[in-house]
């Protein structure tokens, strides 16, 4: 099949869905194509410091790329953009001369683009399929009038549209399908849940790796390393985790919580004055970003990984590196994360419940059979991981087999 997978913006070689769903359908002998603008990332929202450390560009100059992987990227240049929200300029003539027999739009709520595959479908004769990535948990479109202004007329005309021209609509998890159903106006039976996957090949669990990394890092094999891996922003709860292990070595665990990402400098610093607030400078360290290929080692080293905010791509790594994870769930993020323990990998907590953090905490630091009772249960959870088995089941979408 000749497929373009069409998203505003695309940062190459990270482990989101559309890097890997067009990595593995080429890999399966179809013709891929990414239409993307010149941004890699949005402006703002404490992205650029995340990434700067293992991306020093966020443009890049308009023009064909060829990917690592052998996907070639489209890179049109950009008519408007703020914040997320992004127009390219000559998406209809690249869709016209390309010709595909499947479109794929990825997160379809911040996607201009989703309205002019829309429009191309009948004139081109292709398969249209959206997804979403957004959830109530995620996306504001309700806190003030203007937002609700906004997304009043969109759902109205733009959605029901766009919704109306679909062959198929996917969603990566069940709020985000709730999400889509509310909008849509449609059943939720007729959005698939399609959840993101990860790399096993590239992630798996390397004893070696584990004794090199904790060596250089001087941490003994008898001691606990907690890891959260990620973008370094202020949603994402990192000051539990922290007040947490002050909690934990009071009590005297031996433990060092390792934060592994880039982010936005300010939030770090508040980060680093927490620790230090609580006497836990030796116990708590911020390494920032490290690439890619680094972390299979830095997961295989640590003990328990925790995450205390929302949903994040690492997550699924870590359990793919035989990890025992604790997450978060609260009302809105609940469907999404803890579907990935329902292996009895890991627990889950309410978000915001410090004393419910620390107690998760307490279980899996102080007993060592806990922590290999779910570090064995991540063989069953790495089956239902695979980024290839969820890029066949898109096929099967593409040509209408579902």
């Amino acid at each position: 099949m000749n497929i373009v997978h069409v998203e505003v913006f695309y940062p190459p070689g990270l482990g989101y869905q559309i890097n890997y769903i067009a990595k593995c359908q080429q890999e399966f002998g179809h013709k891929v194509t990414i239409i993307t603008s010149t941004s890699k990332w949005p402006e703002g929202l404490g992205l650029t410091e995340s990434y700067q450390s293992i991306d020093s560009k966020r443009q890049l100059p308009p023009g064909i790329y060829i990917g690592d992987d052998g996907v070639s990227v489209l890179r049109l240049p950009i008519f408007f953009e703020k914040r997320t929200f992004c127009v390219m300029h000559g998406l209809i003539k690249k869709i016209t001369e390309l010709r595909p027999e499947v479109v794929h739009v990825h997160n379809m709520l911040y996607n201009p683009a989703a309205l002019t595959a829309a429009y191309m479908k009948d004139k081109i004769g292709y398969r249209l399929i959206y997804d979403s990535h957004a959830a109530h948990y995620n996306t504001d479109i309700y806190s003030s009038f203007l937002k609700r202004m906004y997304w009043n007329l969109y759902e109205k005309h733009a959605l029901r549209y766009e919704a109306f021209k679909a062959d198929a609509l996917t969603a990566i998890g069940f709020e985000e399908q709730k999400m889509l159903s509310e909008l849509l106006g449609v059943a939720p039976s007729r959005i698939q849940v399609i959840p993101l996957g990860t790399d096993l090949k590239m992630f798996s669990y390397d004893t070696e790796k584990r004794r090199e990394i904790r060596l250089q890092w001087g941490i003994k094999e008898s001691e606990i390393i907690l890891i959260t891996v990620g973008k370094i922003l202020p949603n994402r709860n990192f000051e539990d985790i922290i007040l947490a292990v002050s909690r934990l070595v009071k009590e005297g665990v031996s433990i060092f919580y390792l934060l592994v990402g880039g982010g936005i400098p300010e939030y770090i610093m508040a980060l680093q004055m927490l620790a230090e607030n609580l006497n836990l400078k030796e116990h708590v360290r911020i390494l920032g970003a490290r690439p890619r290929n680094e972390l299979p080692g830095i997961f295989s080293a640590a003990d328990i990984g925790v995450w205390a905010g929302g949903p994040s791509v690492a997550v699924r790594e870590a359990i793919s590196c035989e990890l025992p994870v604790i997450l978060s769930s609260d009302a809105s993020a609940g469907d999404e994360l803890t579907g990935l323990t329902r292996w009895g990998n890991g627990i889950v907590f309410s978000r915001g419940d410090l004393g419910a953090l620390t107690e998760a905490l307490k279980k899996v630091t102080k007993d060592s059979a806990v922590r290999d009772y779910m570090k064995s249960r991540t063989a069953i959870a790495r089956s239902y991981l695979d980024w290839y088995c969820h890029a066949q089941r898109y096929l099967e979408i593409y040509e209408g087999d579902y």
